[in-house]
């Protein structure tokens, strides 16, 4: 993940292992300063996860804000950790049932792909009119309009999208966006 540099303000590579240390503790190639990286610089905003339970899907019971890293999602449980825990009750999802993994690609653009989280019940990606079952070995990379399917709740994941027209070179030669989410 690229990072600015609190010091000489130049973007640093720094590699996810340190973002994921507790520490957190990474070496400005630059300048050459020791630094602890602040959760603010980690978490770049990469859109929501809709929640439905009506068949039009015009009206979500939950809406959570997703960031650029890995989610599991399930329904709400003690014993078991979600970084989205679902609160209605569905009694066919499960306490871990799918990940997210959100990340920005080379071009600077969010992609998020899908995992079955091995759920008793299955996960289902409902695309156009096509629908496939995940299986336990299956990582799908979502597009714009696909639906989730986990026990009898719908979800739909909406990404960030850079509009071409507004991307801009700074003098590092890196894309500034304006985000609109589609």
């Amino acid at each position: 993940m690229k990072i600015e540099c609190i010091h000489c303000k130049g973007l640093v590579t720094v590699p996810e292992e340190v973002i994921r240390s507790s520490k957190k503790l990474f070496i400005c190639h630059l300048c050459h300063t020791k630094q602890q990286i602040k959760t603010e610089q980690t978490m770049k905003k990469a859109g929501k996860l809709c929640v439905y339970r009506d068949k039009d899907l015009k009206n979500p019971i939950e809406t959570h804000e997703l960031f650029v890293r890995r989610y599991v999602v399930g329904r709400t449980s003690q014993e078991k950790k979600q970084d989205i825990p679902i609160l209605e009750g569905d009694d066919h999802l499960g306490r871990q049932h799918f990940i997210l993994d959100i990340s920005q690609n080379v071009k600077g653009l969010i992609e998020c792909t899908i995992r079955d989280y091995n759920s008793k019940n299955g996960t289902k990606i409902v695309r156009g009119k096509q629908e496939r079952e995940l299986r336990p070995t299956d990582k799908i990379v979502l597009e714009k309009n696909d639906k989730i399917i986990a026990g009898v709740t719908t979800f739909e994941v909406q990404l960030i999208e850079l509009e071409q027209k507004d991307w801009q070179k700074d003098n590092r030669g890196e894309c500034t966006d304006r985000t609109v989410i589609t």
